[in-house]
């Protein structure tokens, strides 16, 4: 006879995506790692992230190039700071400059603790998506 058993299930894997921010000791030595990168970077209120077509800013004035290092390893481009109307920003390439990363290459991680190392207290984030509600068109803004 044909074998009945039931087939094995696929393994799947619960991997906790920030997963050194679960243990207290190491949160706090990346507490200590922010405050220690924080004070020898320059700070901003405001933090943008680009989508798909969206690799630079020009609205931004007296631009600096801002390379970071985080405990997640490089974000996906180095960070341009400057100002608009008198409001320090910082803008970051989601996909780099020359769209060099896949949407599932992104390190996200390191994306968003660069913005916390560079002082950012809000972070708007583009994305070039669609939708499968008629109700929102190409160039509506959908904010969150």
């Amino acid at each position: 006879g044909a074998d009945t058993s039931p087939a094995p299930s696929p393994r799947i894997s619960h991997r906790n995506p920030l997963p050194a921010l679960a243990a207290p000791r190491e949160r706090e030595s990346r507490e200590n790692y922010i405050l220690t990168m924080s004070t020898s970077l320059p700070q901003f209120e405001i933090g943008i992230i680009g989508g798909s077509g969206l690799y630079k800013m020009d609205d931004l004035t007296n631009k600096t190039e801002i390379k970071v290092k985080t405990p997640f390893g490089d974000p996906s481009d180095a960070y341009i700071g400057g100002e608009i109307e008198g409001v320090k920003v910082v803008f970051l390439a989601r996909h780099a400059r020359g769209h060099k990363f896949l949407p599932h290459e992104l390190p996200f991680q390191a994306n968003i603790y660069g913005m916390k190392l560079l002082g950012v207290k809000y972070i708007f984030s583009c994305s070039a998506v669609g939708s499968l509600q008629e109700k929102h068109k190409p160039m509506d803004m959908v904010v969150i």
